[in-house]
């Protein structure tokens, strides 16, 4: 089996997981007795400890030697595993929630190792395609999102710890299968003067994309998280749930699978801007549908919105980031993702309680615009 194909195999198993977790905690936590805005608490505290974790587990990769992608996946997939098997034993309410948010810091800190293996083997001369790669783990995204759907719609949210226990040990199989030589460590030389330099002196349009990153996701995230009961407010169910996300994952495919041809006519920064104008969009029309085939079409922009982010962010850092730091940029960018977490999953579940599904689109509009012009004033840095 070539490379590419285990790197689509690995993408796959990965967004998997991540459906089984981040696309269903809300349809679990619910259905185990937890309030929208103690959902919102869970993910933002396990958030803010994958925001601390993703830095620091890129600097290790970026060092080299044993401590690589893979060895590091290996240990975040075991323990993720681990994870899913307390869950599935069906623990009292307040440890369920302290081990599924552990399950999402897992998940997230995840994500830049995935994202860096491609461009690891691309520096070895090995033909590994991103977008394509991506693509398909959208497509497995869609295809265990619609079946989760109907499932928890018969047989309830406690079936979501099994998914996760499932997806887990595919995506544990997947890493034993990548191949993966040790880079030799890397020596610790003195720095030079700019390297003293902070991080935003260094890289000044990038720390603002990872602003407008942050506040792009923080929109995606309410939008994903509360979609449930944005759905509820038009009549929806579960299974319209699981309809809603499958159709958002298949969108995404085109962009995913022809993002090579794409990313040589657009710049990664440009791309991003765009996406930003596209989050907006999709923002207006959640807030102007008014049944749950309105908020289905609304999924149609995912086209435009997270696939363009989801491939065009790691490129960005790719590109941005000087060969000592990429898998630290990769860090950084993937970093933003669980920031966005953090924010939106904290505010929207306290406006959902306090005010309602309006006013938390509303909320969500507002980061969505925002994080649009930060991207475009990144561009123009």
């Amino acid at each position: 089996m070539s490379v590419n194909a285990r790197y689509r195999l690995l993408q796959g198993g990965y967004w998997m997981l991540f459906c089984a977790g981040y696309g269903y905690v809300t349809v679990f936590l619910l259905a185990e007795g937890f309030s929208a805005g103690a959902i919102g608490v869970i993910t933002a505290l396990f958030g803010i400890f994958a925001a601390v974790l993703q830095p620091w587990l890129g600097r290790l990769a970026d060092r080299g030697g044993r401590l690589g992608w893979k060895p590091l996946l290996l240990v975040l997939a075991a323990l993720g595993l681990g994870d899913a098997v307390l869950l599935c034993l069906r623990p009292p309410q307040a440890v369920t929630g302290v081990l599924f948010g552990a399950l999402l810091m897992l998940i997230s800190a995840m994500m830049p190792l995935v994202n860096a293996a491609s461009f690891h083997y691309r520096s070895q001369g090995k033909p590994v395609d991103f977008g394509s790669a991506r693509g398909v783990g959208s497509l497995c995204y869609a295809v265990l999102s619609l079946v989760l759907g109907q499932l928890t719609a018969r047989l309830g949210g406690g079936i979501v710890p099994l998914a996760v226990l499932g997806a887990a040990a595919l995506f544990l199989l997947f890493v034993l299968l990548m191949p993966c030589k040790p880079a030799p460590a890397k020596p610790k030389a003195e720095p030079k003067a700019d390297k003293r330099r902070g991080f935003l002196v260094r890289y000044p349009a990038f720390c603002v994309m990872l602003g407008a990153s942050t506040l792009m996701l923080a929109f995606h995230n309410i939008t994903n998280t509360y979609l449930i009961q944005i759905l509820g407010a038009v009549g929806g169910d579960s299974a319209d749930l699981g309809v809603a996300i499958a159709l958002a994952a298949v969108m995404e495919l085109p962009v995913m699978f022809g993002f090579s041809r794409i990313a040589r006519r657009w710049s990664a920064g440009s791309l991003l801007t765009i996406a930003g104008m596209a989050f907006v969009a999709k923002g207006v029309w959640y807030l102007m549908a008014g049944s749950v085939w309105g908020i289905l079409a609304a999924q149609i922009l995912q086209m435009f919105s997270f696939a363009l982010f989801a491939s065009a962010s790691v490129y960005y850092a790719e590109e941005s980031m000087e060969e000592q730091d990429k898998v630290t940029g990769q860090a950084c960018m993937s970093c933003t993702i669980t920031a966005g977490a953090v924010l939106g999953n904290l505010v929207g579940g306290w406006v959902l309680d306090a005010c309602g599904v309006g006013i938390l689109l509303a909320v969500a509009l507002g980061m969505a615009v925002t994080g649009a012009v930060l991207a475009s004033v990144s561009e123009k840095l």
